[in-house]
């Protein structure tokens, strides 16, 4: 019983340190396979956004500007090419 009791005071007390006390937290960064999954099934837009999210927690802030546009030029020409302008012309003017 005693040896018991023992365990528990060195438990409680504060003499122990951890060796993660001392660490900084990490920033949280979203993963790579996460950020293929929103841009496969959502868009190229929330890729994006979760790319420069992840490059704003770095030390480094470049590349945010950049990122942001690809998704939102990519989306826009994404969506102007499914719409096939030509078709549309053609429905109007040609029949």
């Amino acid at each position: 019983m005693e040896q018991i009791n023992e365990i528990t005071l060195a438990a409680d007390s504060n003499e122990e340190t951890s060796i993660f006390d001392d660490l900084t937290p990490l920033p949280k960064y979203y993963s790579v396979k996460a950020i293929y999954a929103f841009s496969f099934l959502f868009s190229t837009i929330f890729g994006a956004v979760l790319m420069a999210i992840n490059i704003k927690n770095t030390e480094s802030k470049k590349g945010i500007p950049q990122v942001l546009l690809f998704g939102f030029l990519y989306t826009g020409l994404e969506i102007w090419v499914l719409n096939d302008p030509k078709q549309q012309f053609r429905a109007k003017y040609c029949s």
